[in-house]
């Protein structure tokens, strides 16, 4: 079965509410993700966690999940290769689920971003995605203090590739889609910058507040001051 939120079986057909085992594979997890699972969790599941870190996980949850009941807990790191799979696996006392798809364990990966995700309920298929599981797993490296301290050195830089490949993403999108975004424009050499034009938009057209005026006046200085830089330079 198709599914594309996550958060819509997960939650309204009780799945996590009704877990006693669970297999989580993803190429990142944040925060926000990880709680709304765990949360909804019962306290007694057994959770089995499987990331890469070729994609940001923050280094604060990891020692969070370190520092949880391993009885219960169990996450490993694979790093032989990009990891990028993102399989959630569940067993209840009375059915065993499989989701395979394109959604990360992060909130937008469950719900916000347009994701898809296929739901299995076939016991022999779900004990296959189980076998694959577990097969990476074997192969991956228990989550440890020294892999989070040598992680926490590299996050900062990772962290910051991955934001400015979302605002030239976003650049991308907004010409596609025709939208108007400051963000796209350097002015950083101008000499008029962003908040001096921002002093004539559509939403201010009608203001006297005296920030406004304020506002209006400040630009109105800056041409006065141009017009004497350049005035002799024209002719």
């Amino acid at each position: 079965m198709i599914v594309k939120k996550l958060t819509v079986p997960f939650v309204n057909e009780h799945i996590l509410k009704n877990s006693t085992k669970c297999w989580l594979a993803s190429a990142t997890i944040s925060e926000a993700g990880f709680n709304f699972v765990n949360d909804r969790l019962p306290k007694a599941c057994e959770r089995k966690l499987l990331t890469g870190l070729h994609l940001p996980t923050p280094p604060k949850l990891l020692r969070q999940i370190l520092e949880q009941d391993k009885a219960l807990i169990e996450m490993k790191i694979f790093s032989e290769n990009f990891f990028h799979p993102k399989v959630y696996i569940f067993d209840t006392q009375t059915e065993s689920y499989g989701f395979i798809g394109s959604g990360n364990f992060t909130i937008g990966g469950f719900s916000k971003n347009e994701e898809l995700a296929y739901m299995i309920q076939d016991a022999k298929q779900v004990q296959d995605l189980k076998d694959w599981f577990e097969g990476y797993f074997t192969k991956s490296k228990p989550l440890s203090k020294e892999i989070i301290e040598a992680y926490e050195k590299v996050y900062p830089s990772l962290k910051e590739k991955e934001k400015e490949v979302r605002r030239e993403v976003q650049k991308i999108s907004d010409i596609i889609t025709g939208k108007f975004n400051w963000d796209n424009f350097d002015l950083s050499r101008q000499y008029f910058v962003r908040s001096d034009y921002q002093t004539f938009e559509s939403t201010k057209a009608g203001l006297t507040t005296p920030e406004v005026g304020e506002e209006r006046l400040h630009v109105h200085r800056k041409l006065m001051r141009l017009h004497d830089d350049i005035k002799d330079e024209l002719h």
